[in-house]
């Protein structure tokens, strides 16, 4: 992947989660209201990237050449945005973390979005929004102190950084099952390789 065609996919995708609002569990929360993107992060996160892809590939495939498939590409990703801490804080973090998980929604949400990318724009265009149903996955009645399944992830890719145990394969197989079981994207689309981020 280039630099430059990775800063285009970033700079497109990165001011749409710039964007978003959620729910925090008391109010609706506008992203950009709350944290800013630090300068040089694209930079930042793709040099990460590429680092980690050669150790995802000569660990797992023995292959320099071999291409990560799309959703081990969006796995590496996600683990390079959260080794580069992107993002600066507009709140104090009193409990020495962010109580909001704003950097794992933007690993996860640009790893979704690199997925995506790999689609034809008339083929994402024909699908009913939203593409994707997390609400519709994990438990159907929480319970107090119960996460739905994206807070799951979230929490689950913090622990992965504290404890320094991320799995590039198990969250590559997480991505394939969303894809599968939890979106209305069309399971064999040809790569766009002039549009996908992917060159390698």
């Amino acid at each position: 992947m280039t630099s430059e065609k990775f800063i285009e996919f970033w700079n497109v995708w990165s001011e749409n989660w710039y964007t978003l609002t959620f729910f925090d569990g008391q109010i609706e929360r506008k992203i950009g209201s709350i944290c800013t993107i630090k300068m040089g992060a694209a930079e930042q996160i793709h040099k990460t990237y590429e680092a980690i892809k050669c150790i995802v590939k000569d660990s797992y495939f023995k292959e320099t050449q071999k291409k990560l498939s799309r959703y081990k590409r969006a796995s590496v990703l996600t683990y390079a945005i959260i080794k580069s801490e992107p993002l600066n804080y507009n709140y104090n973090m009193k409990k020495k973390y962010d109580i909001y998980y704003l950097k794992q929604r933007l690993a996860f949400f640009m790893a979704i979005g690199s997925i995506l990318q790999d689609y034809k724009e008339e083929d994402i265009a024909s699908i009913e929004q939203p593409i994707f149903y997390f609400k519709e996955l994990g438990i159907t009645e929480l319970y107090e102190g119960d996460d739905d399944f994206l807070m799951s992830v979230y929490k689950d890719l913090f622990f992965s950084e504290i404890y320094h145990n991320f799995n590039v394969l198990s969250m590559a197989n997480l991505y394939g099952l969303l894809v599968e079981r939890a979106s209305k994207l069309p399971l064999f689309t040809p790569i766009d390789n002039e549009k996908s981020i992917a060159t390698q």
